[in-house]
């Protein structure tokens, strides 16, 4: 209802002839992305990252690709019922992002002020991702251990072939077994989750207003659908 009071608030203004603050660059099933939440996005991967926002219309597609996945996958997380991270897990998360960017208090402040984001907004964010790698984990991860031969097979034709490539010594199995389940388990859980995704996507009803970003045919073909 809040961000929908927002919406109400910028057409009222656009129709009174005053300066529209924001606009919708995407819909997905109703709920609206603006072109701000777009924009902080973007500032705040760069931040993460290290490195300046992106502007190619490419990468911001893609940034807002995320944005409709993201948006999707916490209208199942509603659904669902999902109980959110504590604040020790979200505070212990931005601890760890801070602690990679910035030495003291003031080199953080600062690289804050550079990419034109608050404390507050960082923790947002990182709620956010927190959230959602839990989602993510609790749905697919029970069903995504790898079978003792596919461990044995990975380890057979990718580990020990890339320890020769670099020339390093070779380790016995069962030395090396949580690591490669480690990898497997991810491995199918990004293909369990980009399936799950498609599959979203495919009953949703996308809208992308963005005519300053490339949208990936995928988002198209949604959009599509959504406007029949």
């Amino acid at each position: 209802m809040k961000r929908l009071w927002i919406l109400i608030v910028v057409m009222a203004a656009a129709a009174a002839g005053g300066e529209v603050i924001d606009r919708i660059v995407g819909v997905v099933n109703r709920s609206p992305i603006l072109a701000s939440d777009w924009d902080e996005e973007l500032r705040f991967e760069a931040f993460v990252n290290g490195h300046a926002p992106v502007t190619a219309a490419a990468e911001r597609g893609a940034a807002l690709e995320r944005l409709i996945d993201q948006a999707l996958i916490e209208q199942q997380m509603t659904a669902s019922k999902y109980v959110s991270a504590n604040e020790e897990e979200i505070k212990a998360a931005v601890d760890q992002i801070r602690k990679q960017i910035a030495k003291d208090d003031a080199a953080w402040a600062a690289s804050l002020r550079q990419y034109g984001l608050s404390e507050q907004v960082v923790t947002q964010h990182v709620r956010r991702q927190v959230n959602q790698l839990r989602f993510i984990e609790m749905r697919f991860a029970r069903d995504a251990g790898p079978k003792p031969d596919a461990v044995q097979r990975y380890y057979s034709e990718q580990y020990v072939a890339k320890l020769r490539a670099t020339g390093a010594a070779e380790k016995p199995l069962p030395e090396v077994r949580e690591q490669i389940e480690r990898i497997l388990t991810e491995q199918r859980v990004d293909e369990l989750l980009s399936n799950w995704l498609q599959a979203l996507r495919a009953q949703a009803q996308i809208d992308v207003r963005a005519p300053d970003a490339s949208v990936p045919a995928a988002s198209n073909a949604a959009r599509g659908r959504g406007q029949e």
